[in-house]
């Protein structure tokens, strides 16, 4: 998944044929929830850091489409990232102290 979204981003044109309003949001939102879903079952115990490093690697994109022809960088894109971080977070918790609570 991490690779998938590093070769959206950083490819010369969006790979996406835009035809909702707010789409790009949407695809970041869903693109960022499910790596951090999968990070946290993969890293479960350090979840939180991983988190950090996702939302660090999401402004990063943002910072190399902006230097990049054809492509911008958007502080709305990278919190439409964060959002969907957050989600995926969210859900991991919730899973957790659902588990913790039938043992």
């Amino acid at each position: 998944m991490f690779l998938v979204i590093t070769i959206f981003a950083l490819s010369p044109q969006p790979l996406t044929v835009q035809t909702l309003p707010n789409q790009d949001k949407w695809e970041h939102i869903l693109a960022f929830a499910v790596l951090q879903a999968l990070a946290s079952l993969l890293f479960r115990a350090h979840v939180l850091p991983v988190a950090g490093m996702l939302v660090t690697y999401a402004g990063s994109i943002e910072l190399i489409q902006s230097t990049m022809p054809g492509r911008t960088g958007s502080w709305a894109d990278w919190g439409a990232g964060v959002v969907g971080i957050l989600l995926a977070l969210l859900v991991h918790i919730g899973i957790t102290r659902y588990r913790a609570g039938l043992k």
